[in-house]
């Protein structure tokens, strides 16, 4: 990334706030509670455990006074904040610390002590051109170019925030071509079809809601039966003509359903596939932001940290519109000891996990 593709002020501020993160070896994350933010979140966690940092994570529904106060007495030299912040930025210069605030929330503040971040200081709309995953994902580019992978979370907040769906813009428009380059992404254009695994992709879908269809399994079932495809078909293993046909049917059944046809249209828009997830970005930024919600965070986190047991736990919330577990704590401790990703407290006879993770 370079003065051809993004402001060279915001490239400043970026390499500022890398070097900012250098120095310090315990960082506090604080992060939105939603698909963007938990996004977000696990991209600047993944970012800081490659660098062998000590951190924790916070996801908070708003920043207000309350969080603002928990904030001034929590742990950490440094404070690290991915879509919040912005709207209190000038209260920010006297907490005695760094702050770092990547935010893409419109607001008329901006400061010189705190390393700041956001789409709207440079002439471009925060609510179409970039989120704060667009913003995290490209400090972690700027730290270490072998971040690239991370361009996938990215993505999730990207669709998690809707700034997909009239076509990419700004700075998200330019990440796309290299993410694609380099296998992260590969963009499927025009599908009603969500991308992954079909009988639970169908089954889980509520973008579009298939009325009949969506959260029941016979149904989706039959579908498939109907197109001609076999139940433990993926999106990637379709041809032409099983796309086509699954594509009608569903089609045929939003029609019958009430949708519009400008509706259907956006419906069937581009989709980004997720190579590492098996997934596209609105299915695994549903995942999130169910978690995020739902006071599943601890389990967000360590999914995007690459835990399966987490992701297990948490593709089984959504799928089940309800967490099989208790989350007692909503913040995630992690300690670099000798580079596995172990949950701190798992009891799985229980169904008892409590948020808090060590890397160890």
């Amino acid at each position: 990334m370079d003065e051809t593709v993004l402001p060279s002020k915001l490239l400043t501020t970026l390499s500022q706030a890398a070097d900012t993160l250098r120095g310090h070896d315990f960082i506090h994350i604080y992060s939105h509670n939603d698909a963007d933010g938990v996004s977000s979140a696990g991209i600047l966690a993944c970012m800081l455990q490659r660098m062998g940092k000590e951190f924790q994570v916070t996801l908070v529904p708003v920043l207000n006074d309350s969080i603002y106060s928990e904030m001034e007495n929590a742990l950490g030299d440094c404070i690290l904040m991915s879509d919040i912040g912005a709207s209190y930025i000038d209260r920010f210069e006297s907490f005695g610390r760094d702050v770092i605030v990547l935010d893409h929330h419109k607001t008329d503040l901006d400061s010189e002590k705190v390393v700041y971040a956001n789409p709207h200081l440079y002439g471009m709309d925060g609510m179409s051109e970039a989120c704060g995953a667009t913003l995290s994902f490209l400090l972690a580019v700027t730290m270490d170019q072998n971040n690239w992978d991370l361009v996938q979370l990215a993505f999730a907040g990207i669709a998690g925030d809707r700034q997909h769906i009239s076509g990419l813009k700004g700075i998200n428009s330019s990440i796309i071509g290299e993410a694609e380059s380099r296998g992260h992404i590969k963009t499927i254009d025009g599908s009603l079809i969500p991308v992954g695994q079909l009988s639970n992709a169908l089954f889980v879908t509520t973008d579009p809601y298939i009325r009949g269809i969506s959260g029941n399994i016979p149904a989706v079932q039959e579908l498939l039966r109907e197109a001609q495809i076999p139940n433990e078909y993926a999106f990637k293993d379709l041809s032409e003509e099983q796309r086509y046909r699954l594509s009608s049917l569903i089609a045929i059944k939003l029609l019958e359903q009430g949708v519009s046809v400008k509706a259907l249209e956006e419906a069937a828009r581009t989709r980004y596939y997720l190579s590492d997830w098996n997934m596209d970005a609105e299915s695994l930024a549903d995942i999130l932001n169910s978690c995020g919600r739902t006071d599943m965070a601890g389990v967000a986190i360590g999914m995007c940290l690459g835990d399966e047991y987490c992701q297990e736990l948490a593709v089984q919330g959504n799928r089940d519109n309800s967490p099989p577990f208790t989350i007692t704590q909503h913040f995630i401790t992690c300690a670099l000891i000798d580079g596995m990703i172990m949950p701190e407290t798992v009891n799985k006879e229980e169904g008892i996990i409590t948020g808090d993770y060590k890397i160890r």
